[in-house]
């Protein structure tokens, strides 16, 4: 053979070697390049998904202080609400009791009222109020009871105490209107 077809000959197995260290190149190259961008891809994907998580998490926990947050002030109207529509009704019916005191019919509630709660003679001294004073002479004769007018306005009724002072019994409007009160916020509150 002769030289030049040698030469070409060793051209051409060289070129083809080298055509193939480059196509083995260029495919490691492109494996390595695609593994490369796979990682890339799936350490994006878990850190996106570490911040989706993060966010659910914020978002739920804001969530949950707004609802805890509109819960107390809806609590809080539901409360005030309650308490002045307690005082009206309550201011309605002392004004109603003060009507009833201030009218004929009171006279007569008082003293049979007086008349059951003295039935056993325990007491001595009646304290009413001192519109009720006027009624003084009818208590002593009939109850036998020392009637003594009131320093507070209980709006009407009376106050039983024994001869030495130490009992009493409270049946004043005003001690009956707080008891009342007392007890509708209980009922009212949910409590027991």
């Amino acid at each position: 053979m002769k030289i030049e077809k040698k030469l070409e000959l060793f051209t051409r197995i060289t070129m083809s070697e080298i055509e193939e260290k480059r196509r083995v190149a260029t495919r490691e190259s492109n494996e390595k390049f695609k593994n490369d961008v796979e990682s890339a891809v799936r350490a994006a994907e878990k850190q996106a998904r570490e911040r989706i998580v993060n966010e659910q998490y914020s978002v739920g926990k804001l969530k949950n202080k707004q609802t805890v947050t509109a819960a107390t002030e809806a609590k809080r109207a539901l409360i005030a609400l309650r308490e002045r529509l307690t005082d009206e009704l309550f201011k309605d019916i002392e004004d109603d009791l003060r009507n009833f005191a201030a009218s004929g019919e009171y006279a007569g509630y008082l003293l049979d009222l007086l008349q059951k709660k003295t039935e056993g003679g325990y007491y001595a001294y009646v304290t009413v109020t001192q519109r009720d004073m006027a009624l003084a002479e009818p208590i002593k004769r009939r109850f036998g009871l020392t009637a003594e007018a009131a320093e507070e306005d209980f709006i009407g009724g009376f106050r039983l105490i024994s001869e030495d002072r130490r009992a009493s019994e409270d049946m004043t409007f005003l001690w009956k209107l707080n008891e009342a009160r007392e007890n509708f916020s209980i009922l009212a509150s949910g409590q027991k």
